[in-house]
């Protein structure tokens, strides 16, 4: 490996947030390859069980069942992925799409950046698609993509996340925020007690804090910089 952790360890430096893995366009087989792969090859807990003890291995028919379950009841859960110095988080959100995170505090070195890099590559091996490493909330500016079966790694440069940070907010974005600013200023001023809880709902509303969580479409990174060079 010729990446070295110095010259992209701006993207480790905590901040409070952390660091998503996305593999998308993904369907149910997918995730059961991927949990097969991940209950052979690695350190795993399962959690929370019925009991509320971690079970050692990924319960596939629960996993199966909560990602075909429409009616909301079945419990969300989550399985820790044990690799040396890092825990990568895994979440049953969605069947079209594969999440995990990971705690940038956690990757301190090159020794930690070999294994994140291992532990992505080995992911797009398995299931043969592309993963992305992005920051938390920002799935469509990706920090690194990698590629196996193109033996493709892009690791983005700070001039062009920001460029693409600059293109993702658009005019109608920004006059968006500004309608939504407004109102929240004018919601102290206001002395009707329900026209204000229903403004108040309006502007959550707004903010698409109620929205379920949806799948990001994939990218092409060669598309989004012409200049990319595969490294190898």
């Amino acid at each position: 490996m010729t990446e070295q952790f110095e010259q992209y360890k701006w993207i480790f430096e905590p901040d409070g947030s952390l660091l998503d893995m996305y593999v998308q366009e993904t369907k149910l087989h997918d995730w059961l390859t991927l949990i097969d792969f991940l209950n052979e090859n690695y350190k795993v807990k399962f959690a929370p069980t019925l009991d509320n003890e971690p079970q050692d291995r990924i319960n596939k028919d629960y996993v199966t069942s909560l990602l075909l379950d429409t009616t909301g009841e079945l419990e969300c859960r989550t399985v820790s992925v044990f690799c040396d110095n890092l825990i990568f988080n895994c979440h049953f959100f969605l069947q079209d799409e594969i999440e995990f995170d990971a705690d940038p505090r956690e990757l301190k070195g090159q020794k930690d950046f070999e294994t994140l890099i291992a532990f992505m590559t080995a992911i797009s091996k398995t299931l043969n698609k592309e993963i992305i490493l992005t920051a938390e909330g920002f799935p469509e500016i990706p920090l690194i993509t990698l590629d196996n079966s193109e033996e493709r790694l892009k690791i983005s440069t700070l001039d062009e996340i920001a460029k693409e940070h600059k293109r993702s907010i658009t005019l109608r974005g920004r006059l968006r925020s500004f309608y939504i600013f407004s109102l929240i200023r004018l919601l102290p001023k206001l002395k009707d007690s329900k026209f204000k809880d229903s403004l108040a709902n309006y502007i959550i509303h707004l903010t698409g804090a109620t929205k379920p969580h949806l799948a990001t479409k994939k990218k092409t990174m060669r598309n989004q910089f012409p200049n990319d060079n595969t490294n190898d």
